[in-house]
């Protein structure tokens, strides 16, 4: 391979060498210290490589063996070189193109964050833009363990962090810290008390005296186990009972109720699609947008969005970005729900609710809808039974 390189700066010829006398041609050249490569025979003569040096000195002993001498073909610098001599305005964009590239490859023009599930990526790029790390900084300024260490100084989630830059990109991985458990001091008197209105199931208590027994209806605030255990003294001489103060703990699972109140429209509105489209792109250059949007004519629209960021590899993106903005006409038609449509839709918004709103480990008892029809829409009225934990600890004074 080292010798492929040197013989491709220095360049060499690839020649074709036909007559009576190719061996003793041959044995001519090699005598008078003249290199010849990758000889092969073909049905003319033979075919093989040699230096330009070389090739000047092989006519004499062509002359002398009667041989013909065919040049195939010209290869390595030189004869790049002599191609593209003439054409200056060329070669000088290639030049200007290549300390192009090497000057972009010394910012940094995209920065990744991997490993925060809790911290915002957007408050960690805005404390780094105030350390001078950020689109567009020059690498060899950048102290990244100093970095590192403000970071860590600064986001008290972060238990690890590391900052490595390949090529163009910066990525920032790091990990979070385990949150913190809630620790109960089991040594400090309690009671526990109902945290929301319920109708009380069951109550499991390991220590505590438990107030309430199933089917009690509770309000919020009441107490379900009290911290204040009275003991009864059997000694004849003290009829007083004594009083001893503990940390109530129990499982205190009641039945509760939940109301979601909203309306429906009788009338909704589909999308019918045409074939018409149109796209507009806006330039980002170093930061900087050139924006060639030029108005979109039609009354109803979708549109769609997408960006691509020029690179030359994944490590090393430019800082060249095209937003590309699709833009669909559709046609609204106005079509009216049925009953069964409203029930269904009903169902789906009170389940997104509920999956969005309530605890996961609440269990669903029943649901119960009703349905009063108005003007314009429909009145839902929703009363959801629900089975949850009910108990609250707090401290006893």
């Amino acid at each position: 391979m080292l010798l492929d390189i040197c013989n491709f700066f220095k360049g060499y010829i690839l020649i074709e060498v036909k007559g009576f006398s190719v061996e003793r041609f041959v044995n001519l050249a090699t005598y008078n210290n003249i290199f010849l490569w990758d000889l092969k025979r073909n049905n003319n003569g033979i075919v093989l490589k040699v230096s330009i040096k070389g090739f000047k000195l092989l006519k004499k002993y062509a002359r002398k063996t009667g041989c013909k001498i065919k040049i195939l073909n010209k290869n390595g610098l030189p004869f790049k070189i002599y191609r593209y001599k003439k054409r200056k305005i060329f070669a000088a964009g290639i030049i200007f193109f290549v300390v192009s590239l090497y000057l972009l490859s010394s910012f940094i023009w995209l920065i990744d964050i991997e490993g925060n599930e809790r911290i915002n990526s957007e408050d960690l790029l805005r404390f780094c833009e105030k350390q001078n790390f950020k689109f567009g900084s020059f690498k060899p300024r950048l102290n990244l363990k100093l970095l590192e260490k403000n970071l860590l100084n600064n986001f008290s989630d972060i238990s690890w962090i590391n900052i490595k830059i390949n090529g163009t990109r910066a990525i920032i991985q790091l990990k979070e810290t385990i949150p913190k458990q809630k620790i109960i001091d089991k040594s400090t008197p309690c009671n526990i008390i109902a945290k929301k209105d319920g109708l009380i199931l069951n109550v499991t208590a390991s220590s505590g005296m438990p107030k309430v027994k199933p089917k009690d209806v509770v309000k919020k605030g009441d107490i379900l186990v009290s911290g204040e255990v009275v003991i009864e003294n059997n000694n004849s001489e003290i009829n007083e009972p004594s009083v001893e103060y503990v940390h109530a703990d129990a499982e205190v699972k009641a039945k509760t109720y939940y109301q979601i109140n909203f309306k429906i429209p009788h009338e909704y509105t589909i999308k019918k699609y045409t074939s018409k489209f149109k796209k507009t792109y806006t330039f980002d250059l170093f930061g900087k947008k050139f924006n060639l949007f030029t108005g979109i004519k039609f009354a109803n629209y979708d549109k769609i969005s997408a960006v691509k960021q020029f690179s030359l590899t994944k490590n090393y993106p430019l800082p060249i970005k095209i937003f590309i903005n699709e833009y669909r006409e559709f046609i609204p038609i106005t079509k009216k729900r049925s009953l069964e449509q409203i029930k269904d839709l009903a169902d789906k918004i009170v389940t997104g609710r509920i999956i969005r709103e309530f605890d996961f480990d609440t269990d669903i008892y029943d649901k119960q809808f009703t349905f009063t029809n108005e003007k314009n829409s429909v009145y839902v009225k929703t009363l959801i039974t629900t089975v949850e934990r009910i108990d609250e600890q707090v401290k006893l004074e």
